[in-house]
């Protein structure tokens, strides 16, 4: 699928799917090609999460584009440990630096700055865990466990795009109020 989206206003300016159908015979096509994957079929984030967590930190007042952080090669969460996509030494890095690395670990340990509740708030303002109700329909809310599921665990994950679940409109939404300024 693919979402189109103004920057400005928000408004959906193209929705595409495929596999899609023919509006002027839609029994023709097999039922599950009849609704828009875009709103129906949920799926884990990954690394573009990392923009909602790091861009909340921010907004919250914790850091900067230029906090640094030091980025162990690997880190301990719970009974895991997180590792990076690819393999490297003790880092030091700015959080743009997180960003353009894609660095799991460096916005787990960022996002370890929020203070309880304070991601899950964030991202409940994005609009995760909720419907859009634009009208298609059955439309998925994602995923976006309770305050109550969270523990440290849980939210290192969340804040790198694992263990939460977003539709494609939902997450270019999120992603276009950054783009707009907020």
């Amino acid at each position: 699928f693919a979402v189109v989206m103004d920057r400005r206003s928000g408004e959906i300016l193209a929705l595409a799917d495929y596999p899609t159908y023919d509006a002027t015979n839609p029994q023709a096509s097999l039922p599950k090609n009849r609704n828009s994957l875009a709103m129906t079929s949920p799926y884990e984030p990954g690394s573009v999460e990392k923009v909602l967590t790091l861009s909340s930190l921010i907004d919250a007042g914790k850091v900067t584009d230029r906090t640094r952080l030091v980025v162990p090669p690997q880190l301990p969460s719970g009974d895991r440990i997180i590792h990076d996509w690819f393999s490297h030494p003790t880092l030091h890095l700015t959080l743009a630096g997180v960003i353009a690395q894609s660095s799991n670990i460096g916005t787990a340990k960022a996002a370890r700055l929020f203070g309880p509740g304070q991601l899950h708030s964030y991202l409940t303002q994005f609009g995760l865990g909720r419907r859009t109700n634009i009208g298609v329909n059955g439309e998925t809310a994602g995923l976006l466990p309770s305050k109550a599921e969270w523990n440290g665990m849980l939210q290192d994950r969340i804040a790198f795009g694992q263990s939460v679940s977003v539709n494609g409109v939902q997450m270019a939404a999120a992603i276009n109020t950054i783009a707009n300024g907020g």
